[in-house]
C-alpha cells in the first residue's frame, strides 16, 4: 500500500513507453469488438500480418483501468500487483525460513 501511494504523485511518467499503451488500445479494441484480434492492426512493420494475442486477459485488465481512472488508474494497477507478487513472495519466504533470512538482501546471507 505504501509503494502505490508514494508512486501516486509521479504516475504520469510512470509506465509511459510504447508497449503499455499498446497493450490499452488493443484492449480497447477488444472491449469495442468483443472479440481477441488476429490481425495485427497496430505495429508499422507487421501490420496486417496474422496475429496470436496472448496477453488478452491482461490487455482487457489494463483497458478498463484506463477507462475507468486514466493513466494514474493503470499505473496504480501496476503498483499494486507488483506489491501483491512481492508480498505473496515474502509470505512464501517466511513460510520456509526464518524472517531475518528472508527481508535480508545481501550475500552472503544475513546471519
Amino acid at each position: 500500500m505504501v509503494f502505490v501511494w508514494l508512486i501516486g504523485a509521479s504516475s504520469g511518467h510512470l509506465l509511459a513507453d510504447p508497449d503499455s499503451h499498446w497493450h490499452v488500445t488493443v484492449g480497447n479494441w477488444i472491449l469495442a469488438h468483443g472479440a481477441v484480434p488476429t490481425v495485427d492492426s497496430y505495429s508499422f512493420t507487421f501490420a496486417g500480418r496474422p496475429w496470436i494475442a496472448k496477453e488478452w486477459l491482461s490487455q482487457l485488465v489494463l483497458a478498463f483501468a484506463y477507462n475507468v481512472g486514466g493513466w494514474s488508474a493503470v499505473v496504480g494497477l501496476s503498483a499494486g500487483v507488483i506489491g501483491l507478487s512481492f508480498a505473496l513472495m515474502m509470505r512464501l519466504l517466511l513460510r520456509d525460513i526464518r524472517a531475518p533470512l528472508a527481508s535480508c538482501s545481501r550475500w552472503p546471507p544475513c546471519s
